[in-house]
């Protein structure tokens, strides 16, 4: 939701012309791939030293050499439900670099005045899937997610920049209950999951940031510069982490509990740290370079 909002922000009018949309792909992709791939090798790795240990791969998760190649294309969670194989917290990557390639269609709508009927649809759409796909997990429905959250981010940019109803609120408040009603009417029998009601909730808070005016901590700005790296390594580091001082048993304390959890989230943090400045941050004006290059 949040990306759909930062990228119509950005991109929206530069996706006009096709040079532009180039353009736009060649900083989406030097921004997401590098840590990106870096992340999808030391994965191999780790997976390469456990088999060279006697242990299996990965516990409910295919490492076979095509699920590695879709991965390595980003091109993983372009089915419906996603595979589970690798670093499974890469899915969204995927998604996520599926929508920029469909972006100029998202930014054609949001000029539109029927943008709202059509967030209502993506809502209805999806509302659709969940009743289609009955237990699957999150990640499962990761493809309809990214398009639905995008799409809500989108629409929350066209209230952000509309004179109109955006001064009240009561455009976002509209399309708060037109899409949670759509949602229901396509599955009436089920409760409102998170995952459907949360990207809703979510616009509102979003709204309300960008039309804000309050100083923005340094933390929470590094925290904004990290995070992309620190969700990357994230699920690989809490492996090792519990490999090295094993999983906290239901008879510890509470001390141990809050140390053992507090050393997680600092070596997270770390290791994402190093992640966005060891090669996020350095590779991406390097990648950006060489696509402009090599693109003649």
């Amino acid at each position: 939701m949040l990306s759909g909002f930062v990228i119509a922000l950005t991109s929206r009018e530069r996706v006009r012309s096709f040079s532009g949309y180039r353009d736009f792909l060649v900083r989406r992709l030097a921004r997401i791939y590098p840590a990106y791939l870096a992340m999808h090798l030391v994965f191999a790795l780790y997976v390469g030293s456990r088999v060279a240990r006697g242990s299996p791969p990965l516990d409910r998760c295919s490492t076979d050499a095509a699920s590695f190649v879709t991965h390595l294309l980003m091109i993983q969670a372009w089915t419906f439900p996603i595979g589970r194989a690798w670093n499974l917290v890469d899915w969204s990557v995927s998604a996520e670099w599926l929508v920029y390639l469909l972006f100029p269609a998202f930014a054609w709508v949001s000029r539109r005045r029927e943008v709202w009927l059509v967030t209502a649809g993506a809502v209805l759409l999806f509302g659709g899937a969940l009743a289609d796909v009955g237990d699957s997990t999150n990640m499962e429905l990761g493809l309809p997610r990214v398009l639905y959250g995008f799409a809500m981010g989108v629409a929350v940019h066209r209230l952000y920049v509309w004179r109109g109803a955006a001064g009240s609120g009561w455009g976002a408040i509209a399309v708060v209950v037109l899409a949670g009603a759509a949602y229901q009417a396509s599955n009436p029998d089920a409760a409102v999951e998170p995952i459907a009601w949360a990207p809703l909730a979510f616009a509102g808070v979003v709204y309300a940031l960008a039309r804000s005016s309050w100083p923005v901590p340094r933390a929470m700005l590094w925290l904004g510069h990290v995070s992309y790296a620190v969700y990357l390594s994230h699920s690989l580091t809490l492996m090792l982490f519990e490999e090295a001082f094993g999983e906290p048993l239901g008879r510890a304390g509470l001390m141990y509990r809050l140390t053992y959890t507090a050393g997680q989230v600092v070596v997270v943090l770390a290791v994402g740290h190093l992640l966005y400045a060891g090669v996020e941050r350095p590779a991406r004006p390097r990648v950006m370079a060489w696509l402009r290059r090599s693109r003649g």
